[in-house]
């Protein structure tokens, strides 16, 4: 989904770009002879996990035509830690607020059960995503460790390496 077609204002997008683009200059700052070592990885919580999933789900290998060394990187993080965060965006595990800042307001019912779906980031869990740490504890009164269960899930079903620790 191109999700600046659908509307979404750039400014929400500017974390996502932001996170590839930090990526890209931290692969393109390593000794050529340390580039393919796989060992960058990306870590949030609460809502910055769910926009570290973002980037492991959404990302790209780069630009070989880029005259930019930066852009020539890949912004695929090679692991990822999740540290209780919001995976899902649906309704029941998500707080309502959080999503209005992420959507935006006056959205229609049809845009936005297409931005719940984009950013509903166990529905994107595929065997190119990276392994993942998360940790989570079930009597978390902000974000719902359901949000966890369900990226166990994901993870599991497309056979991604995953560990999980905390009071789930």
């Amino acid at each position: 989904m191109d999700i600046a077609a659908e509307g979404l204002r750039r400014s929400k997008q500017v974390p996502e770009d932001d996170a590839r683009r930090a990526l890209r200059v931290v692969r393109s700052q390593l000794p050529v002879s340390a580039r393919d070592t796989h060992k960058i990885g990306v870590i949030g919580s609460s809502a910055g996990g769910h926009l570290m999933a973002t980037l492991m789900a959404y990302n790209d290998e780069g630009n070989a035509h880029a005259t930019n060394t930066i852009e020539q990187q890949r912004s695929r993080p090679d692991f990822g830690v999740l540290v209780y965060p919001v995976i899902s965006m649906e309704d029941g595990l998500t707080y309502d607020p959080s999503k209005t800042n992420l959507f935006g307001h006056n959205l229609t019912s049809q845009k936005r059960q297409r931005f719940v779906e984009y950013f509903s980031i166990e529905k994107h869990v595929n065997h190119l995503f990276p392994p993942v740490f998360m940790f989570h504890t079930k009597d978390d009164a902000v974000v719902s460790v359901e949000n966890t269960y369900r990226m166990v899930d994901a993870l599991e079903k497309a056979k991604v390496s995953k560990e999980q620790k905390g009071g789930l």
